[in-house]
């Protein structure tokens, strides 16, 4: 029998009867399909709400994205001589190893309002930062708690010196913003100096006053600069891709197999999330943030302390002189139409929930930083949900503190092993073993500041 030839088998193939091909169902349908219906307002917001934007730019900062100054802030973010006694750096509030949040609530400002330190992860999105908006940018915010003295209690002229005088810190401060101060100009410095307004006769304010206009403008310009470095470090740190943006995608493109590797659990919440509570009143968009302010009605913990919520970021903004508006911003921008303090009594800045049990991201913008600097960012991913803060860089309790600064206690630094040179995987197992505090700590003093990549 011979075969059939070609004309014939392609007739028969264009005859047999097929399916209708016809547009892909539309995410209304989708989910509809799986018995959710969503208003069309509820559609558009949780449509919205993916994929995560470019970064902004920086309000006066221009080194916001240039590599050689995050690598410097890479270094100066975990570098305990910024602060007082080499006790303390940015980790010891905001560990790598707990997506860059102490996740624990101290007494913090001098305010002495209990407070959780805000994660770094999508940070450089917020437009104001902090939980009341003390600051309008990442670096204007990383210059707070260097000379707060709840925190890093460390001062602007000291910090000239010690850039100034290690070598690998000079160099590379010098390669992002031209040199520093020489060591002829700083032999007519004090050691140490700040302003401190609210307290005339302190020594530190003395020494202060005791420094010509010139001089006071460098050593503010210097911390300026720390800051922005800084800030270019933290802008790395992004989480990645969740399961949501796939989800999105998939409704997007009318593909069902994406729908249901959601899950029905999820989609079900995303239906409780954006229809029936309506949570994306305040956490909308794609950081499930809106970066405002509100008030959430929820009790106050501790009735007995005024807590005046934005209203105290206000007035931190207008008199600090590193908003964006002020001396120090490159460019200096206009000043923005701000709202009375009073009526932003008991309003707290939306917290982002944008994949924070996912990790950073693992291919961003990161992965420019070199082997250590991802090494970091690997073990947050990795030890998201770990949250025993008796362990991975919870501040030390005032008393530990006053302790370290009188001698009493060696000035150990503080901060996750990893933050400190430890090696990752060596300060995972440590963890992982329960390994004393003391014993970490011993080991993080002795070895290096992590190298630059």
């Amino acid at each position: 029998m011979r075969p059939a030839p070609l004309p014939l088998l392609l007739a028969l193939i264009w005859a047999w009867p097929q399916e209708p091909v016809g547009p892909p169902p539309g995410p209304s349908e989708l989910l509809a399909e799986i018995g959710l219906r969503f208003s069309p307002q509820a559609l558009a917001d949780l449509l919205a709400a993916s994929p995560r934007p470019s970064l902004p730019p920086s309000p006066g900062n221009p080194w916001a994205d240039d590599l050689d100054a995050a690598r410097l802030g890479q270094r100066l973010f975990f570098d305990p001589g910024l602060s007082w006694g080499g006790s303390t750096n940015c980790a010891s509030c905001h560990p790598p190893n707990r997506l860059f949040t102490n996740g624990v609530m101290d007494l913090r400002g001098p305010e002495a309002l209990r407070r959780q330190s805000p994660t770094l992860v999508d940070a450089a999105y917020l437009p104001w930062l902090g939980w009341t908006g003390s600051s309008d940018s990442l670096w204007s915010q990383a210059l707070g708690p260097l000379e707060d003295v709840t925190e890093h209690d460390g001062n602007r002229v000291a910090f000239v010196h010690h850039l100034a005088e290690d070598p690998t810190l000079s160099g590379a401060y010098t390669g992002v913003f031209g040199p520093l101060p020489s060591a002829e100009e700083r032999a007519l410095w004090p050691r140490e100096a700040k302003p401190v307004p609210s307290r005339p006769n302190h020594r530190l304010e003395r020494a202060w006053q005791g420094m010509d206009a010139a001089q006071q403008q460098a050593a503010s310009r210097v911390l300026a600069n720390i800051g922005k470095a800084i800030e270019a470090y933290e802008r790395r740190l992004l989480s990645g891709p969740a399961p949501f943006d796939a989800f999105v995608a998939g409704l997007s493109r009318g593909d069902r197999a994406a729908r249901d590797q959601f899950g029905l659990a999820a989609a079900r919440g995303a239906w409780v999330f954006f229809e029936r509570a309506r949570c994306q009143r305040c956490h909308s968009g794609p950081l499930f943030s809106d970066g405002d302010f509100h008030d959430n009605r929820a009790p106050v913990l501790e009735p007995e302390r005024d807590d005046p919520g934005r209203a105290l970021g206000l007035a931190k903004l207008a008199a600090s002189p590193f908003n964006a508006w002020g001396p120090f911003g490159d460019p200096r921008l206009p000043a923005p139409q701000l709202p009375a303090a009073e009526s932003q009594r008991g309003l707290w800045r939306t917290a982002p929930l944008r994949n924070l049990a996912r990790g950073l991201h693992p291919r961003g913008p990161t992965a420019q930083l070199g082997g250590r600097d991802r090494a970091l960012l690997e073990l947050g991913a990795g030890s998201a949900g770990r949250s025993d803060p008796a362990r991975g860089g919870r501040t030390p309790p005032p008393e530990r503190r006053r302790a370290r600064r009188s001698g009493a206690v060696p000035a150990l630094a503080a901060g996750p092993a990893a933050a400190r040179g430890l090696a990752p995987a060596a300060a995972v197992r440590a963890v992982r073993r329960g390994t004393g505090r003391e014993v970490i700590d011993r080991r993080c003093a002795r070895a290096a500041t992590p190298p630059v990549g």
